[in-house]
């Protein structure tokens, strides 16, 4: 058997270039400096309401020390801004700026073009089953 006929043939195979194309779309609509976890970042967080990036990190999938990061890039770039817990410094929260407000406002524009990109070779029940399937892939 053909090493692709291998590869082929796993499920983490497909996902991982299914996901490699969904970056590149990603890149396409929204530009290089705009990942996926940054826009998961950018939905999660808000201007009004405090949230720890521990709960960021669990939201979107990311460890502690890969979001810290991420986080740190996007304050530096004026999007969000971070604050201790003044009993447990421990705790940090983050919130996005109106620089951040507007980002996102920009990028949201963008969404149905992107959601129209990843999904236009499949059909809505092909759609509804991916999202069955992915869904029971990050509950177990």
């Amino acid at each position: 058997m053909s090493e692709n006929l291998v590869l082929n043939n796993l499920v983490c195979f497909n996902f991982y270039i299914g996901w490699k194309q969904i970056v590149s779309i990603y890149k396409e609509v929204l530009g290089n400096d705009v990942s996926p976890q940054k826009v998961y970042v950018l939905e999660t967080c808000d201007p009004e309401e405090k949230i720890t990036v521990w709960e960021v990190a669990r939201k979107i999938g990311l460890d502690s020390s890969a979001i810290s990061t991420m986080i740190a890039r996007m304050e530096k770039a004026g999007l969000v801004f971070r604050t201790h817990d003044l009993e447990d410094r421990r705790q940090v929260f983050v919130q996005l700026t109106a620089d951040g407000v507007r980002f996102r406002a920009q990028l949201r524009e963008k969404y149905l073009e992107l959601t129209e990109r990843i999904n236009r070779d499949m059909t809505g029940q092909e759609i509804s089953i991916l999202k069955d399937i992915t869904s029971k892939l990050t509950t177990n």
